[in-house]
């Protein structure tokens, strides 16, 4: 998987959540047991968010991302596991606020 993104009118509604539960269903169909995933060292809400799945801080890859030039924070979930956020259902309306 290469990227994972949400339009700005439908985040914070649990779509992420969504895709990510999915993610995590096929990487079990696929016998996987860790999920491994680079995010820029500036996107502190995709951070957050991959932390409150379980994910942990694995390093640092420098200069892994161009245009512009940036860190990219390595995270792990080793062993796989779902976590309750993937279950809650997206509480807003896309669009709203």
């Amino acid at each position: 998987l290469e990227n994972i993104c949400v339009l700005p009118s439908h985040r914070r509604c649990g779509v992420a959540n969504v895709l990510m539960a999915d993610l995590f269903a096929h990487c079990r169909d696929q016998k996987a047991t860790e999920v491994l995933l680079e995010v820029r060292v500036s996107n502190d809400p995709a951070q957050a968010l991959y932390r409150a799945l379980g994910f942990r801080l694995a390093g640092v890859r420098r200069g892994y991302y161009r245009a512009p030039d940036e860190d990219a924070v390595l995270m792990e979930m080793a062993p796989l596991q779902v976590s309750e956020v993937c279950r809650q259902p997206g509480a807003c309306s896309p669009g709203a606020g």
